[in-house]
């Protein structure tokens, strides 16, 4: 059904960055060491709590769809170029004006036109 809808589609117009219908030569999960471990870890302790409190059909679902970690070859993460630092923008200062305000008053500023200064 899927090929179906997209039958019609330009290459252009199918984004396949996170495809997963394209042909794969196999599993490949970018880790830093002892991370692969965490998450087995992490998803075997989650499992058991589920099996405690959910219902099993449930937790036998999420254990099926969880499963198969261990197709994966694990590797060190690619090596991406550090992204270009951009100059701090330095702040714009305000002068201070030289002229103080009378008891009350308030200074604003005011566009004036050259014919009105003349």
């Amino acid at each position: 059904m899927l090929g179906e809808l997209q039958s019609g589609l330009g290459q252009a117009a199918v984004d396949a960055t996170f495809a997963t219908t394209g042909h794969k030569d196999g599993l490949v999960a970018e880790l830093l060491p002892g991370e692969a471990a965490s998450v087995s870890d992490s998803v075997a302790t989650t499992l058991d709590y589920a099996w405690q409190t959910l219902d099993p059909e449930v937790t036998r679902t999420a254990a099926e769809w969880l499963a198969g970690d261990d197709l994966y070859e694990v590797r060190a993460p690619a090596v991406c170029p550090a992204p270009r630092k951009r100059p701090v923008p330095v702040p714009a200062t305000v002068p201070e004006s030289d002229c103080r305000p009378a008891a009350g008053a308030r200074l604003r500023n005011v566009l004036v036109t050259n014919a009105e200064m003349a």
